[in-house]
């Protein structure tokens, strides 16, 4: 909430479990198993806790600048964060030890995991993606915008395809689906009169929904 608390609430019964006030934070993510969650936002630093009792797991610290965006892989075990400092880092989801760090030339707005944990995407605020190997942090490739008009724009949210074949970004008016193999664009779904809200690929790969300012 506005003043950083958080609250944990039992789904089925809508009874609260817990509540995370101790410091403030703008965004949370519950774990696959459903006993952690991990919160960021607003600081150089995130945090994983307990879901029934809400005391803290860890804390993951290693970023200089306040973490924009922060994702948990399938399995559970690791943690990627993207910071204003330019760089993304996978952490170990248990201990918060810092895996792997990926330098970037701008900070880094977006991540993704791709491929059952295998890989992960990041994009930056000048406006370029990049796709590294979560088990060594090496850089795969780096997949650009040809057009000038378009490499200005950050890429503010990626989605990834099940089959980790092919990325789903929206920035700026536009929203793009890449082959994350050859780093080409391949559909420009649509393009609003103002900017691109949100975009969610469907488990299944076959659809992707986008919400924008502005009709069509």
């Amino acid at each position: 909430g506005e003043g950083g608390a958080c609250f944990v609430w039992r789904a089925a019964t809508g009874r609260t479990l817990c509540s995370l006030d101790s410091v403030r934070m703008q965004t949370v993510e519950v774990f696959p198993s459903g006993d952690r969650v991990l919160s960021w936002g607003f600081q150089d630093w995130a945090a994983v806790w307990d879901a029934t009792s809400c005391r803290t797991v860890c804390k993951l610290h290693g970023h200089t600048m306040p973490i924009n965006v922060a994702s948990i892989f399938p399995s559970g075990d690791k943690v990627i964060t993207g910071s204003s400092d330019d760089r993304a880092i996978i952490w170990n989801a248990s201990s918060c030890v810092a895996l792997h760090e990926l330098a970037h030339s701008d900070w880094v707005m977006s991540v993704a995991v791709l491929r059952g944990g295998a890989a992960v995407a990041t994009g930056t605020g000048n406006g370029r993606m990049a796709m590294w190997s979560a088990r060594s942090g090496m850089l795969l490739r780096t997949i650009t915008e040809s057009r000038p008009r378009v490499m200005d724009l950050l890429p503010e949210g990626i989605g990834c395809f099940p089959a980790g074949d092919r990325l789903a970004t929206f920035m700026g008016a536009e929203a793009v689906i890449w082959n994350a193999t050859t780093g080409e664009a391949t559909h420009r779904l649509v393009s609003f009169p103002n900017w691109t809200r949100d975009l969610a690929v469907a488990p299944g790969g076959d659809v992707v929904a986008v919400c924008g300012s502005g009709r069509v």
